[in-house]
């Protein structure tokens, strides 16, 4: 039987098993492990001297918002990297998401061994029971989102928890004495935060704002989901700090690289 490849990325890619056990504050643990080769060459894991691809589109999607902005070339640098990562997990969501809508279309009993076990970690990663449920959590955190909390939570990568854990998003591991996360390199940091986003229970408001724009056939811009931030930092105004930082730098402009012809 022939298999799709990106399908043997996915499952690869989720078999790999996930940190579980520990309440956090603003964060959920990232997955752990080592990729396979194949996926490896297909989603590469950020290296030294390395950039991970993304279409022409996404390129120039930032370079056009990038030119127009009177920002340092460390603070252009840094938003790079935050819009890169945050692009190439949502492309490997997004191809999540199609490979699941067309196994939606099969009667269980027509699944394949292959094609179960793959729904299966997905609803054991994502904490859902059924395609529905999965949809819902699974699906893409706009770029401008998550550059404006990065922005917020590390003032632009400067603070001393982003250098010293490459803490970006201001994880808190929820236990005894609350403790900050620890990541590898930023790549870990965004694939954690926009984790966290698709999962924890504090972000329902989140998923329904986003699931209600996919209703209504809108794009999804990170100004309309900030309301759904609510309970990632105490105040009661985070929301609105979001929406400042989006509008004040015209990161929404940078979430046009997730309309379809980027992909």
């Amino acid at each position: 039987m022939k298999v799709d490849p990106i399908f043997k990325i996915m499952c690869c890619t989720l078999s790999l098993g996930f940190f579980g056990g520990a309440k956090i504050l603003r964060a959920q643990p990232f997955a752990g492990g080592s990729l396979s080769t194949h996926a490896r060459q297909s989603f590469p894991l950020k290296h030294k001297n390395t950039v991970l691809p993304i279409s022409h589109e996404m390129k120039k999607c930032y370079e056009r918002w990038a030119k127009n902005r009177t920002l340092s070339p460390e603070k252009k640098a840094f938003s790079f990297k935050i819009f890169l990562y945050t692009m190439e997990e949502n492309k490997k969501i997004l191809r999540a998401r199609s490979l699941v809508m067309t196994l939606s279309q099969k009667s269980s009993s027509s699944l394949t061994e292959r094609e179960t076990q793959f729904l299966t970690r997905l609803f054991e990663h994502y904490r859902v029971r059924s395609i529905p449920a999965l949809l819902e959590r699974m699906d893409v955190i706009p770029s401008s989102l998550a550059l404006a909390q990065a922005i917020i939570e590390s003032a632009w990568g400067n603070s001393r928890l982003a250098k010293n854990k490459n803490a970006y998003f201001g994880m808190i591991r929820k236990t005894s004495c609350a403790e900050y996360f620890k990541y590898s390199d930023i790549r870990q940091s965004v694939i954690a935060y926009m984790d966290n986003l698709n999962k924890h229970k504090a972000y329902d408001r989140l998923r329904k704002l986003r699931k209600q724009e996919r209703c209504k056939g809108k794009g999804i811009e990170g100004i309309s989901l900030a309301q759904g931030l609510g309970s990632y930092c105490t105040g009661g105004q985070y929301p609105k700090q979001i929406r400042n930082v989006i509008q004040k730098l015209c990161l929404g402009n940078l979430d046009t690289a997730l309309s379809p012809v980027s992909f």
